[in-house]
């Protein structure tokens, strides 16, 4: 599986990795004049190191929420506005218990499967 499917690699890149260079070649594999390029081994341990404490932060922020419940929660449904907190009438709205319980686990199986 490819990291950056489920990975907003601007928002993790910009804020807690902002000294790794030239992400965005690096993911496309190549540079500017077509010539390979990776990440380095520090690099890459750094990327897993981040993407570890992802659960952690503002999972929203990282996470590209559409992808992420249609692949591993596609039983949940009106994610969109739960994320931001407000039903269509404008009242709260929330996650579950059970279902902040089943994205924990899914987000925690992502990371897993997502390592460099």
């Amino acid at each position: 599986m490819n990291t950056w499917t489920y990975i907003k690699a601007d928002s993790f890149f910009l804020d807690l990795l902002p000294e790794i260079k030239n992400y965005k070649r690096k993911i496309a594999g190549t540079n500017t004049k077509g010539k390979p390029l990776e990440f380095s081994q520090v690099e890459i341990k750094q990327i897993n190191t981040a993407l570890k404490k992802i659960p952690d932060l503002y999972l929203w922020r990282y996470v590209k929420a559409e992808r992420f419940f249609t692949d591993y929660l596609p039983d949940i449904k009106n994610f969109k506005r739960k994320i931001s907190g407000l039903s269509s009438r404008g009242d709260s709205l929330d996650f579950s218990e059970q279902e902040k319980k089943l994205i924990k686990k899914s987000v925690a199986k992502m990371v897993r499967e997502s390592l460099l």
